[in-house]
């Protein structure tokens, strides 16, 4: 028996579920994803008499097109919203009853990495090397994505990008931007974790 193989991958470009496929994937995910996704994708493969073929592959969701559509309008409320609602309903979808609460640990968790991450970015000598600046950059901005956190993503993605184009320039404000915004993330999440 064959173990399927799933891509998972924070890039969601458009023709990254092609390449993944052509480079022998069984199927594609991209995140954030939410856990009904996530469950679609283990029914799928789980079932041991279901045809795994190209056609499974070509009647898939495009993730992509579909990300992209979230980031469009993710765009336009990112500022007036702080914190998706929906990414904090998708982490208090994976509670399990009687557990210790899943969303109070990961906001806890999320707060506590930003926190050092960012004034690990504040300290660092200048001039820093853009590729330890993109390093923070790129963690922080997949882990504010997982939370919800829309604007502070995409301000750490517009850093990372800065920096993977070697336009150092104005790092500073940059990464005061971030900070400022991580202030009302904090914020907004200290009160859902109540």
């Amino acid at each position: 028996i064959r173990t399927p193989i799933v891509a998972l991958t924070a890039h969601a470009l458009k023709g990254d579920k092609e390449k993944c496929l052509a480079a022998g994937m069984d199927d594609f995910l991209g995140k954030p994803f939410k856990s009904n996704q996530l469950q679609e994708i283990l029914d799928r493969w789980s079932v041991p008499d279901r045809k795994r073929d190209k056609k499974i592959a070509a009647d898939m969701p495009d993730v992509s097109c579909d990300r992209c559509k979230k980031e469009v309008a993710a765009d336009k409320n990112d500022k007036a919203t702080v914190i998706d609602p929906a990414a904090i309903q998708s982490i208090r979808d994976l509670q399990m009853e009687g557990e210790p609460s899943i969303l109070k640990n990961v906001i806890t968790a999320y707060i506590t990495d930003a926190e050092t991450k960012i004034r690990q970015l504040k300290k660092m000598p200048s001039p820093t090397p853009a590729k330890e600046i993109k390093i923070f950059a790129h963690t922080l901005k997949s882990s504010s994505a997982n939370i919800g956190a829309v604007h502070l993503s995409k301000l750490c993605k517009e850093l990372e990008i800065a920096c993977a184009n070697n336009i150092v320039d104005d790092l500073g404000s940059a990464i005061e931007s971030i900070e400022a915004e991580f202030v009302r993330v904090k914020t907004a999440l200290e009160k859902e974790r109540c």
